[in-house]
């Protein structure tokens, strides 16, 4: 998240995608939702070509999944990524 931060959006996006990867070889579910909504967000609040596609991607991921684990909060959270 820093990278993102920071304005560093490359250095953000191979961080949102080892985390991903970390997580899932874990089985860490919830976790792996958690960062690809994270991630979606960042993706659709910076808004350059080819990210709108892949932050709808993986929102509907995260819904998906969270829905699956019983998690409302963050499927609400999910639901609520639009582009800017």
């Amino acid at each position: 998240l820093l990278a993102a931060t920071a304005g560093h959006d490359r250095e953000a996006t191979d961080h949102f995608e080892a985390a991903i990867h970390s997580c899932q070889t874990l089985g860490a579910r919830l976790w792996t939702a958690r960062v690809q909504c994270d991630y979606a967000k960042f993706l659709m609040e910076r808004g350059r070509p080819g990210y709108h596609d892949k932050a709808l991607e993986l929102r509907q991921l995260t819904a998906s999944e969270a829905e699956k684990l019983d998690s409302p909060r963050l499927k609400t959270e999910a639901d609520s990524i639009s582009p800017s």
